[in-house]
């Protein structure tokens, strides 16, 4: 099942050499998944592949392009963008790749990082939720006790 775009409409363009539309499809689906953790941009490479292999360009460098950099401390999200920009302007496997290099550099560890402030979240809720339902059983009984105890002042004293 595909979540970036629709299979039927992706199918139609394979159908119609419709590389425009089928770039854009790529496109979609490694931007929304970056660190090609889902299979998806993979499964639908390998169905270019083998239906519509003429998409495939030899790799060109664009006018306004600077070269592609090995080095990872300067790859961040702009640089992600930039890269799947020039993917839609050469349509290139060796590009796909260092695409799919890039994005597991710049967004797993923040997919783990999300991943842990989540789970961080929801504990500190939870948590929050118990000191709040505690912090308010403690105050009633602490009230319960101080009425008790004014009643019984007050009883001895009348008494």
């Amino acid at each position: 099942m595909m979540k970036s775009f629709d299979k039927e409409d992706f199918d139609k363009a394979i159908d119609n050499e419709d590389f425009s539309s089928l770039r854009s499809y790529v496109i979609s689906a490694v931007r929304n998944d970056p660190t090609f953790s889902k299979e998806e941009v993979m499964v639908t490479i390998k169905k270019l592949d083998e239906k519509a292999n003429k998409i495939f360009e030899g790799y060109q460098l664009q006018e306004g392009e600077e070269p592609f950099s090995e080095d990872i401390k300067l790859w961040n999200k702009e640089y992600f963008i930039k890269q799947t920009f020039w993917l839609g302007e050469n349509f290139n496997k060796n590009r796909i790749n260092r695409i799919k290099r890039v994005g597991q550099h710049v967004y797993g560890n923040q997919n783990k990082d999300a991943n842990f402030q989540e789970a961080t979240t929801v504990l500190k809720v939870a948590k929050n939720r118990t000191t709040c339902f505690g912090g308010t059983v403690i105050k009633v009984i602490l009230i319960i006790l101080i009425i008790i105890s004014l009643v019984a002042i007050i009883t001895r004293h009348f008494r």
